[in-house]
């Protein structure tokens, strides 16, 4: 997926770089609406240019490098070079200027993980689609509006067990808080050494 919008970017960009030729022999007058389509060719050029942002964020969430958690009573997979782990959303509650935001994080390995990074996205809400369609404005906009919150945990991550992660997102507003997307990678991992 990602090797088909960057084709489509490349013959793009291979199209604008033509050259352009020039007549002498132009009629006086004949582009004086030029001007006008320039106007809507660089607002079709922008248009395209988040287009191409929201279909590199869809082909990172189907990859999945992040799980994106609400919360609903579901998961999403984080993954990393590990393999895939559930990330839920357990609650979020006020505190000071901000929030407290409860996960859990599933370990389907065999293996005990200590420690991990987090990275999390933040921000209002996603817009949704209206009549099946992107507002890319509204889509941009959102886009800038989000949020990076990191912090390294120190939990241990057993096999086959969930582990609850408390993270302290300062400052946020309520909305802010009820979509995330998380990156989760491990510090160090431990395994048993044969007797």
């Amino acid at each position: 997926m990602r090797w088909l919008i960057l084709s489509v970017a490349a013959l793009f960009l291979a199209g604008c770089d033509q050259p352009r030729t020039s007549s002498s022999s132009a009629v006086p007058g004949e582009h004086a609406g030029a001007g006008n389509n320039i106007q809507q060719l660089g607002q079709k050029l922008d248009e395209m240019d988040t287009e191409i942002v929201f279909l590199k964020s869809r082909v990172d969430s189907l990859e999945g490098s992040t799980a994106y958690v609400t919360p609903e009573p579901n998961y999403s997979m984080a993954r990393n070079q590990f393999g895939a782990f559930p990330v839920m959303y357990g609650r979020a509650s006020a505190y000071l200027d901000g929030h407290k935001v409860f996960l859990e994080i599933g370990n389907p390995t065999l293996m005990t993980f200590n420690g991990a990074k987090l990275s999390v996205k933040y921000g209002p809400p996603m817009p949704r689609l209206s009549d099946g369609k992107i507002d890319w404005n509204r889509y941009k906009s959102w886009q800038e509006s989000q949020k990076t919150y990191e912090t390294t945990v120190t939990n241990d991550f057993r096999p086959g067990w969930y582990t609850r992660v408390e993270l302290t997102i300062t400052p946020s507003k309520p909305e802010e808080v009820r979509e995330l997307r998380v990156a989760v990678n491990f510090d160090s991992i431990a395994l048993q050494r044969p007797q």
